[in-house]
């Protein structure tokens, strides 16, 4: 139930109905969005649309570790307004997911961040002339790319993307110290959907209402040999403020 306020300023005998604007937060799924009805429809709506961060990719002592998955897209209004997922990381790091936009109405857009990329070496443990000896014993994987909102996976402890956020989850780490003369790939992480902010009235010019569907977050790369497994990426989310007159 919305705030009511009384207007002093009103003219005439009466006063009027001020009222505070309402919130839908949607976290998944697709379905139909029906405006608020407190006295009154609103005036116009702000949407704010995320799409699902892309998975971080997992860690090997050589090539056989999974790839993060990509975040799933996400739409408003007949796919008028769409908020891409993030790319998920291979052997390079995640790109952002971008934003389209086919309608006229005021607001803006932000591709997400991509993630970061991670170490490749190869490994010496012995104290010859090899060139490729190298004395770090760990390598973190690529931190994943922030949403709108930051909540990017930060490898090791806490690889998984926060819930709906859009972000992008981290890669995995790994132990080098027993993979002599092998090649260590430490996981890179994944990008962050996009952010889009609209303004639109609160039903189509037909008075139908609008549609929606939420990507879904980027699964998490697996662990190689030795290695570790990357982390998820963050959920999308749908936000829709309510203003009335």
């Amino acid at each position: 139930m919305a705030n009511i306020y009384l207007n002093p300023f009103a003219g005439g005998c009466g006063t009027s109905q001020l009222l505070m604007p309402t919130q839908q937060i949607i976290r998944s799924g697709s379905g139909t969005y029906v405006p608020t009805v407190n006295t009154r429809l609103p005036l116009y709506i702000c949407v704010e649309l995320y799409g699902g961060g892309a998975g971080g990719a997992g860690s090997s002592q050589g090539v056989d570790m999974g790839f993060g998955g990509d975040g799933g897209d996400s739409s408003f209004a007949a796919g008028q307004l769409i908020a891409r997922g993030g790319h998920g990381a291979t052997f390079d790091a995640g790109l952002g997911g971008t934003c389209t936009v086919t309608l006229s109405a005021p607001g803006f857009s932000f591709t997400g961040q991509s993630g970061a990329t991670a170490i490749a070496q190869e490994y010496d443990a012995g104290f010859g002339s090899s060139p490729y000896r190298i004395t770090q014993d760990f390598f973190p994987g690529g931190v994943g790319g922030n949403g709108y909102f930051p909540g990017a996976g930060m490898e090791r402890s806490n690889p998984s993307a926060v819930p709906n956020t859009g972000s992008g989850g981290a890669g995995g780490h790994i132990n080098a110290n027993t993979s002599n003369g092998l090649l260590v790939n430490a996981g890179c992480g994944g990008g962050a959907g996009g952010y889009l902010r609209y303004l639109l009235p609160p039903t189509n010019p037909d008075g139908s209402n609008y549609d929606y569907e939420l990507g879904i977050a980027g699964t998490a790369g697996t662990a190689g040999t030795r290695g570790n497994a990357g982390g998820a990426g963050g959920s999308s989310l749908l936000i829709i403020t309510e203003f009335y007159q």
